[in-house]
């Protein structure tokens, strides 16, 4: 397994990149399994479940009007869907 270490990851919301004021992310993602064992079965029998995952960004704030904390706020407020980009890189798609 290859090793990688991000030190310059891109972050967008809204599709407006946020990537200075990343300070850590962190992606979580979980696979649940359900058990399909019989009562005449000598082994228990796992069938792959539902994937689940989260992503933890902690940014730098800045409080300026228009910038980061605006943003974020105004997306709480909202509760609505958000379209969000994280790559481990800020190099171009390609």
């Amino acid at each position: 397994m290859a090793a990688f270490a991000i030190t310059s990851e891109y972050t967008s919301l809204n599709a407006v990149d946020y990537s200075t004021y990343i300070k850590s992310s962190v992606l979580t993602c979980e696979l649940s399994t359900e058990d399909s064992t019989t009562m005449t079965a000598t082994w228990a029998t796992l069938v792959p479940g539902v994937f689940t995952g989260s992503l933890a960004i902690e940014f730098v704030d800045d409080f300026a009007n228009g910038l980061l904390d605006d943003l974020q706020w105004a997306l709480f407020i909202a509760a609505a869907s958000t379209a969000f980009e994280v790559r481990p890189t800020s190099a171009a798609v390609g």
